[in-house]
This record gives structure tokens, C-alpha cells and sequence, in this order.
């Protein structure tokens, strides 16, 4: 099963909202600013959030913050899951890397956690080479968060919207460590333009995405040995959404075996695949 959404103190999120860890807390290296402990939760077969263990892990382990990572764009049971963390008070994270543009239930992806965060690395549907953004209405989160990527000069007052956060304070009297990850004015100037065109993006993404599955579709029609054996199908937009189907994203019933000699030969023929079971997605 895939490692979708996990309970765990965000690495540079959760440390702006005030995670701290303590004795025994672990972490990848990747994640150790956050001082949190990693949580996986399980996903259930059409890549969505087990709510259920989701719940049991909350409870048993007292997490303070969900990374809710829409990997494959099917934001599919997020009103259970919001629902889940706010009985809770867990604040969500929402990892956007792959889904900026998906609308569901008439909300925008990114609207129904803490703070949103998006990927504009080569393979977004917005990019600029590197990096990313975070969203929040939080006014003091979104100030930590600035005070820990270091953007913020002698006059940092005069930049912010809300020049009496009690987050500023802690800057002035050096309590907040930077991490110096400030968005360059050269990535800014790029990446400015492909967010007002966000829409078009999207469009020309799905209509991309259309004409692959269309095809493959009508290949599995020709070889239905290839349905049958291996459970191959297109996840199907769930009701109420619009998706940003910025790669072609496949379902199958493989084992490790047969999923090792799919990418392999997937590989062998120019068409590299990724598998989230096989961890490398």
C-alpha cells in the first residue's frame, strides 16, 4: 500500500508553528529542523487517506500535525479527514507539490489546513527550477516562517502586515534560527507570471493527460489480458473535483516481482515509471 498523508511534525512548518521535540523523538535527516517524530499512515486502495488508522495513530501517539501530501491529486475524503484532526486539534499541513490547481468541493487545494505548501521544481505544473512557497491566514506562522528562511532585513518590521506579531519579537531578540532558504528575485520574477496563468497550465495539463488516457484506454480494449492480470485502470476524478493532471498516474494489482519487472521493462523501452509501493515516487 502507498505512504500517502502522514502525522508528523513538518520539518521547517511544524517548527514555525512551535513543534519541538524531546527525548526519543526521531526523525529522517532530511527533517531533523523539526525535531518531530515521523508517523506513517496507511492509504487505502484508490490512494486515499485511511481515516481509521489515521484516527487510531493520532490517539495513540498524540500527534500535533498532519503532512496531508496530495500525491496523486485525489483530494478523494478530505472533509473525513479534516474532520479527524479538527476533533483533535491536529493542525494539517498540506504538502500541494503535485495538485496546485485542483479544486474540490468548491474549495482550491491548500484551503482546508494550517498553511499549504508548493513545490515549482521542473516536474510542477508552475516552475522555476527550483524550491517552492508556502500559504497561511496564520499571521504569526506566516511571520516564523519568514524569520526561519531569513527573509527579513534590519527593517523587517516595515515588511510585514502585521508589524506588531508577537512572532517579530522573538526575531529581534534572536530566538528564531535561520534556516536561509529565501526565495531569489530571479526565481520570484519567474515564477510571478506562471502562477497568473495558473488556469491555462492546468487546462493544457488535463487536456495532455485526456489524450493519454484516451489511448490507453483503447489498448486495454485491444489486450484485455493486460486489465485482467495486472488490474491496470486510470483512477477516476472524484465527484465534485477539477484536477490538475499534470503526469499520467496508473492503478495496478502487482506484487513485488512483477512491479520490479514492469518499471524495469518500462525503463528498458524509454518510458521510466515511478511506484509509490515500491517507495521511489
Amino acid at each position: 500500500r502507498g505512504r500517502a498523508p502522514q502525522p508528523f511534525s513538518g520539518p521547517r512548518c511544524g517548527r514555525g508553528k512551535g513543534c519541538r521535540g524531546g527525548p526519543g523523538h526521531t526523525s529522517p535527516a532530511g527533517d531533523d529542523g523539526s525535531k518531530g517524530e515521523l508517523v506513517l499512515v496507511e492509504s487505502r486502495e484508490d490512494m486515499s487517506v485511511d481515516v481509521a488508522d489515521l484516527a487510531w495513530k493520532a490517539d495513540r501517539t498524540g500527534a500535533q500535525f498532519l503532512v496531508l501530501s496530495h500525491l496523486l491529486c485525489l483530494a478523494l475524503n478530505a472533509k473525513e479527514v479534516v474532520d479527524e484532526c479538527a476533533a483533535r486539534g491536529i493542525a494539517i499541513i498540506e504538502d500541494c507539490a503535485d495538485s496546485l490547481g485542483t479544486w474540490y468541493d468548491g474549495l482550491h487545494i491548500g484551503h482546508r489546513g494550517l498553511i499549504c505548501c508548493v513545490s515549482v521544481q521542473p516536474s510542477a505544473v508552475v516552475q522555476c527550477g527550483e524550491g517552492g512557497f508556502a500559504a497561511t491566514d496564520d499571521v504569526e506562522l506566516a511571520a516564523s516562517m519568514a524569520a526561519l528562511a531569513g527573509c527579513y532585513s534590519a527593517e523587517f518590521r516595515q515588511c510585514f502586515a502585521a508589524p506588531e506579531c508577537p512572532a517579530l519579537d522573538a526575531i529581534e531578540e534572536g530566538r528564531v534560527p535561520c534556516y536561509s532558504l529565501q526565495m531569489s528575485n530571479v526565481v520570484a520574477a519567474v515564477l510571478r507570471p506562471e502562477l497568473a496563468s495558473l488556469e491555462a497550465r492546468v487546462g493544457e495539463a488535463n487536456r495532455r493527460h485526456r489524450w493519454l488516457a484516451v489511448r490507453f484506454a483503447a489498448l486495454l480494449e485491444l489486450e484485455p489480458e493486460l486489465r485482467g492480470a495486472l488490474g491496470v485502470r486510470v483512477p477516476e476524478p472524484p465527484p465534485g473535483a477539477r484536477l490538475c493532471l499534470n503526469s499520467f498516474r496508473l492503478l495496478a494489482t502487482l506484487g513485488p516481482r512483477a512491479l520490479g519487472a514492469l518499471l524495469a521493462g518500462a525503463r528498458g523501452r524509454g518510458v521510466p515509471l515511478q511506484s509509490a509501493a515500491a517507495g521511489d515516487a
